[in-house]
């Protein structure tokens, strides 16, 4: 006969509170890589360490309630009875996963849709949850146990595989969202080489061109950017709000063009070892450019994920 409360057949414990302590922690777990991801996936984590305070006290957060469920769990279906205190390992997975996402995210790409990565990692969690309840069920084979830490680490590389996949279509609808006109310069001797759709809440788009594609920063390099121009209650406001001429160079010898589209502008300025573009004033133009383009060039100098640092 089995015993209710304590979910034993025959003097064995039941996989079923196994699984359902298992599920139920992986579900705390998940809520806080969701919650954590959609927060902090687009944040700096090179500059500061708040990002990585933020998801530890997450972390700590989901393993007090992970051990009220364990404590539950051992009162209420016998779980840890006769020696075994498998089922406390859930609570130290949270901490776990805050060394395990962030490594999945960075080897997945630096291009990461914070909804979608969230909710694959989020799942990821789950997993984890109850890979771990079978790996460590007594009641089940070895080949079963073993079929489940490689089932899990199956998961987390496919993960990691659906990121990387997606890190051109994420690249796409980066540049989509912008808001600002998708144009490029031309410049007589210069090609476009790398284009990079802003940081998180600066929506400017970030062109690099130079006459050695092949290695850009090498030769003579121009940088620009795509942006709105500043409104014009300002106390410096942003030229293109004069729209007497098309074009200007400022005292820092910046090239701007003002674009038809209403208030943005498109700012060049050279490199240090290329020199004034003034006397290009009057041959510097623009085109217009698809997201998908711009997708398929690389994203900055140094492959990281913010925009390169002019010299």
């Amino acid at each position: 006969m089995a015993d209710l409360r304590t979910g034993e057949v025959r003097g064995d414990l039941s996989l079923s509170p196994v699984i359902l302590h298992a599920t139920a922690s992986g579900g705390v777990s998940a809520a806080a890589v969701f919650g954590a991801g959609l927060y902090l996936t687009d944040r700096d984590w090179g500059s500061s360490i708040g990002p990585l305070l933020v998801s530890f006290a997450v972390a700590l957060c989901a393993m007090v309630v992970i051990a009220v469920l364990s404590t539950v769990a051992r009162w209420r279906f016998g779980l840890g009875r006769g020696g075994s205190g498998g089922h406390w390992v859930h609570a130290i997975v949270p901490i776990f996963l805050t060394i395990l996402v962030p490594l999945g995210v960075a080897y997945g790409g630096p291009v990461r849709d914070r909804w979608e990565t969230s909710a694959w990692w989020a799942v990821a969690a789950l997993c984890v949850h109850l890979g771990l309840a079978l790996a460590s069920a007594r009641r089940l084979s070895g080949l079963v146990r073993v079929g489940a830490v490689v089932g899990l680490a199956a998961l987390l590389a496919a993960v990691v595989g659906v990121e990387r996949i997606s890190q051109f279509r994420w690249r796409i609808n980066d540049f989509r969202a912008l808001g600002v006109p998708l144009v490029v310069p031309e410049i007589p001797g210069f090609q476009l080489v790398q284009a990079y759709p802003g940081r998180p809440g600066i929506r400017e788009l970030f062109l690099l061109l130079s006459d050695r594609p092949d290695r850009p920063y090498e030769g003579r390099h121009v940088y620009g950017i795509v942006h709105r121009s500043r409104p014009a209650d300002l106390p410096d406001p942003g030229i293109c709000w004069y729209r007497s001429e098309d074009r200007f160079v400022s005292e820092d010898t910046r090239v701007t063009l003002c674009l038809a589209e209403d208030r943005f502008a498109l700012t060049m300025w050279s490199g240090s070892t290329t020199g004034s573009l003034t006397p290009l004033l009057q041959q510097i133009t623009h085109r217009p450019v698809s997201a998908r383009q711009l997708a398929r060039l690389p994203g900055t100098g140094s492959g990281g994920t913010g925009p390169w640092a002019p010299d």
